[in-house]
């Protein structure tokens, strides 16, 4: 997300009027960024109050109350959501999200948020395994490479008891 540290972003934070830097300037270089990742998400810019201001796909949305929000306005450097639904699109997604600083003082002055929808993951992990998967930090089954999960296909499930959640790991082999 070198778009949080790109001199452009932070001047459209500072100045959203669009004097400094045009909107259209700064998202075709966020359409740009979404073309050469290729992977059929999006990206958005928040401003301090977590209103996104300029977003690749679909509409802009309040996403205050959320906690990969609340997290990098409140110093976390980069923050990787929990499963959850979008608030734009009722699908299942991650959000990683990092914080937008003034050079200057370092004060937050806004976000930058990608999503990932988790049947684009299913698809990755399927494309590349036979029986892989991803677990939220809870323990829930995020996007697995043998099934969809949510709406119209299989359930979430709970792994939170299983070996790598309860020995405190990041990764490994169950």
């Amino acid at each position: 997300l070198s778009l949080a540290v790109s001199p452009s972003t932070i001047a459209y934070l500072q100045d959203p009027s669009g004097v400094t830097i045009p909107q259209e300037v700064l998202l075709n270089s966020m359409k740009s960024i979404d073309e050469s990742l290729a992977d059929n998400n999006g990206t958005a810019i928040e401003n301090v109050d977590g209103m996104q201001i300029l977003k690749t796909k679909g509409d802009c949305v309040d996403v205050s109350e959320r906690e990969y929000f609340q997290q990098v306005k409140n110093g976390t450097p980069i923050y990787v959501s929990d499963v959850i639904v979008s608030k734009a699109t009722g699908k299942r997604q991650i959000t990683i999200i990092v914080p937008v600083k003034d050079n200057e003082t370092g004060e937050f002055i806004g976000a930058v948020q990608r999503n990932y929808d988790m049947n684009s993951i299913h698809e990755m992990l399927a494309a590349e395994a036979e029986d892989a998967f991803l677990l939220d930090r809870t323990g829930l089954v995020a996007a697995h490479s043998k099934y969809e999960i949510g709406e119209d296909a299989h359930e979430e499930e709970d792994r939170s008891q299983s070996k790598i959640m309860t020995e405190g790991k990041t990764e490994g082999i169950a």
